[in-house]
């Protein structure tokens, strides 16, 4: 068998410079590391971000990193702002996150609470969470968890564009925002202004992959609704011999009467390729 090591022939120059590349990256990724280790975090968390498949993915990416890079931090989670009222906990550390977001949403108070009805407030710090007077039920529930600091950021509000919600606004004469990123501590006085400043910098990513993926996802449904509306259309062209004007109009005037939306009337239409009684 051959000695590859007295194998002295040329290797391809586009295979030498292709594992250089490869190394010179390696050990730029490595003095990162070293020398700057926050902007290392972040831009390995935003490499992760853009290969995440789904919104739940990034935020989960998201509260994992926030204890990871925000000193004082032992809980992390994400509450979301349904445009109409509802609220919820996508992504979070741990059981005991997600608790004390659903105790804030059982009580009416606790940061994010706060945050959602102040547009002026983009972040709020408590360093003492048990005796905070604003929240007499939350705080000492949280207290009794072992929680006794809390540091909560606001996601920028959202479009009125995008949710439909025709930009209603809160005190403070903003819009309702997306959500907020919560981080919880076990210790008193546990965040301090760089604490705060991170955080803001996950905040905006989460707000990020938020507005993303709700305008990708109405997108999606308009080109959905489009398709099935063009299907309904063709059928009727060719059963009642109409023009695209003429067949469109046959449809919003039938679902008036029908007073069902045109979306399901056209998908009625498109699925069973009968054509109810019509305007």
């Amino acid at each position: 068998m051959p000695d590859r090591r007295l194998d002295h022939r040329p290797h391809p120059p586009g295979l030498l410079k292709h594992a250089l590349g490869r190394q010179q990256a390696e050990a730029a990724r490595r003095a990162l590391r070293t020398q700057y280790p926050l902007a290392a975090r972040f831009t390995e968390l935003a490499e992760h971000l853009f290969a995440a498949g789904s919104m739940d993915e990034v935020l989960s990416r998201i509260v994992e990193a926030s204890v990871e890079v925000i000193d004082g931090a032992d809980l992390a989670g994400v509450s979301l702002f349904a445009a109409r009222g509802g609220i919820s906990t996508p992504a979070y550390t741990d059981a005991l996150a997600l608790r004390l977001d659903e105790l804030q949403y059982d009580t009416g108070e606790g940061p994010c609470r706060d945050i959602n009805g102040d547009a002026a407030l983009p972040y709020l710090v408590v360093s003492d969470v048990a005796s905070y007077p604003g929240w007499p039920t939350f705080g000492p529930l949280a207290g009794r968890l072992g929680i006794h600091a809390v540091l909560s950021l606001g996601l920028f509000p959202r479009s009125p564009a995008a949710d439909g919600s025709n930009g209603a606004t809160v005190p403070g004469g903003g819009r309702r925002r997306l959500g907020t990123l919560n981080l919880y501590a076990r210790e008193r006085r546990a965040f301090d202004d760089d604490a705060r400043d991170v955080g803001m910098l996950l905040a905006a990513h989460a707000a990020v992959a938020v507005a993303g993926t709700t305008q990708t996802s109405q997108l999606r449904d308009a080109l959905d609704t489009r398709d099935v509306i063009g299907q309904a259309k063709g059928i009727l062209m060719a059963r009642r011999n109409l023009t695209a004007d003429q067949a469109f109009d046959v449809l919003r005037r039938t679902s008036q009467n029908l007073n069902v939306k045109l979306r399901d009337l056209a998908v009625r239409i498109a699925e069973t390729r009968a054509v109810p009684p019509l305007a």
